[in-house]
């Protein structure tokens, strides 16, 4: 009977005790990891060459900028619901697979969709009889090619939170750390590979994928998403929920979710709170650079060209001039670079939690490090199967010193003209980079698994409930395993549980809002520049220069979360 109990407790809340404790080796972490370096590759598309297609549309920067906040308002909004909804699934592919799926086939047909914008509409104008180089046309064209990045922005949040939501439910605690540092990985192979193809003249190398840049690079950045997350949904096994409880469905109702919302914000961990609050700040700094940066270098090439103008061919000119924007592109190059390495090795310098408790564990994960840092990287340290820990190097204090080096790069970035320069600074920005791609993760990671963990062993304590030894003795008594405390033990358990859906979303809007607020703002801040005759890049390199102020505010509040 008790048994039946703690089966059906487990089952109701989709915990599967395998799958929850089992470790994973290198291959596996692979491939629960790998989508994400093909979610990337859609990133990097946006990133290097969203603004200047929608720049050659007509958009004025102001526009621009409020185009984007796009992305953090589906953060905001749609993601955390996303994730409850995830916690509540009981399809049978599993809790997070089905919104992986799906939000890969909409992200898909968004990215199809935008490159062709300016097609779209003169063909519909042409049918109807309109002059498709109209005014009309022209404002029609901004619109739906800003409609189309809000749809893909939207779709793309089931699958990012899903990607996220899995990789925690599928490690132990003690891998958490690792993973993360796999997904750090992954994704900056996208990065590259992203950054690098956006680099590449592709019209002229391969014509087939589309006359323009913009549509050869949605293109190739498709065709990774839907591989790589094929390779994860055919390799990671996920055990389908068995039921959701009247609670859980409650929750998964629009409204009840955002219950749900204040419920997670409240009773998630302090450390979780914390990594939350760091976030916030951070982003208010990244959002601008990571919108505008290639425009910043194409400008600054632009600047140079038409300054050397009269001692170059007029053809050389003009060549320089078109291709702008795709060599603006190569410092993100050096950037994802530059994260990717950082990414390679630093996990094998950060010290772990040395108690002797977890020594033993800790052990197996050195061991594991190592094995796996051999596929990636062939030093005679590594090969050697030891790892090389700076005894005070944690987690916590390589995010603190990468939020004081963004500060650093950002002012560095906006204060220099040179293009050489600022591509120096952007590449140094890398090391910062794959810390804020690691490091929040990581930690919330471990965080939730050790939930989780302590959950599961409350989970798993029998129910009793006292009653008389026998017939004849009142005083007398016995634990009997009864469920007449069910209803209160489920309240219990439901206290202690910690959702990672719930938690990612709430750690992406911790994300999005300052997005929000930076893309308001520097749609502010261009408007009162231009006032001054303040354009250009020198506007951009001003809102890059204040970057250095949440930075450092980011680095104070990183010092205050508690090590393990």
């Amino acid at each position: 009977m008790r048994t039946s109990i703690e089966a059906g407790l487990r089952a109701a809340r989709g915990v599967d005790e395998m799958e929850a404790g089992g470790r994973l080796n290198s291959i596996q972490l692979l491939c629960l990891t790998i989508s994400l370096g093909g979610l990337q590759t859609i990133w990097t598309a946006i990133m290097s060459q969203g603004s200047p297609y929608l720049s050659s549309l007509g958009m004025n920067p102001s526009f621009i900028s409020l185009v984007w906040l796009a992305g953090p308002l589906s953060g905001m909004l749609v993601q955390p619901y996303i994730g409850i909804l995830s916690d509540s699934c009981t399809h049978s592919w599993g809790r997070r697979r089905p919104f992986i799926v799906g939000g890969t086939v909409s992200t898909v047909a968004c990215m199809m969709a935008l490159p062709w914008t300016r097609e779209t509409v003169e063909i519909f104008c042409g049918a109807f009889g309109g002059n498709p180089y109209g005014r009309a046309v022209v404002i029609v064209t901004q619109v739906l090619a800003a409609f189309w990045i809000w749809c893909m922005q939207i779709a793309i949040q089931p699958l990012q939170c899903g990607i996220r939501a899995l990789i925690v439910d599928q490690c132990p605690q003690d891998q958490q750390v690792l993973a993360s540092a796999y997904a750090g990985r992954v994704v900056g192979i996208g990065s590259i590979l992203g950054y690098s193809t956006a680099f590449i003249n592709l019209p002229l190398i391969l014509p087939l994928l589309g006359n323009t840049q913009f549509k050869a690079l949605c293109l190739v950045s498709s065709v990774g998403v839907i591989l790589t997350v094929a390779i994860q949904c055919l390799t990671i096994h996920e055990a389908p929920s068995s039921g959701v409880d009247a609670a859980q469905k409650n929750r998964a109702c629009f409204l009840g979710s955002f219950n749900d919302i204040l419920r997670t914000i409240e009773t998630m961990p302090r450390k979780i709170k914390r990594v939350c609050v760091v976030q916030f700040f951070a982003w208010l700094a990244w959002f601008p650079f990571l919108y505008y940066i290639t425009t910043y270098i194409g400008d600054l090439i632009r600047r140079d060209a038409k300054t050397s103008s009269g001692s170059l061919p007029r053809q050389k000119v003009q060549i320089i001039l078109a291709d702008a924007t795709r060599f603006g592109t190569l410092s993100l190059v050096f950037f994802a670079t530059t994260a990717f390495i950082i990414n390679l090795i630093l996990p094998f310098f950060v010290s772990q939690p040395t108690s002797t408790d977890d020594h033993q564990k800790y052990k197996i994960i050195d061991e594991e490090r190592a094995a796996s840092g051999t596929r990636f990287l062939s030093t005679s340290i590594l090969k050697s199967g030891s790892r090389v820990a700076i005894p005070k190097l944690t987690v916590r204090r390589a995010w603190i010193a990468s939020h004081i080096l963004a500060a650093a790069a950002f002012f560095s970035i906006g204060l220099t003209k040179d293009r050489i320069l600022s591509t120096v600074f952007i590449s140094i920005l890398g090391i910062s980079w794959a810390l804020t791609q690691w490091a929040p993760f990581a930690l919330i990671g471990a965080e939730l698994a050790k939930s989780r963990d302590s959950y599961s062993l409350q989970s798993s304590e029998p129910l009793y409930t006292s009653i008389p030894a026998s017939p004849d003795s009142e005083n007398d008594v016995a634990l009997s395993p009864l469920p007449i405390d069910l209803e209160q033990h489920s309240l219990v358990e439901e206290k202690n549980e910690v959702q990672a859906g719930s938690v990612m979303g709430v750690h992406n809007m911790a994300i999005s809002t300052p997005q929000i607020a930076a893309a308001v703002g520097s749609s502010a801040l261009f408007w009162i520049l231009k006032k001054w005759n303040i354009v250009g890049v020198d506007a951009m390199g001003i809102l890059l220069m204040l970057g250095v102020i949440p930075s450092a505010i980011a680095a104070w509040f990183a010092i205050g979360i508690e090590e393990n």
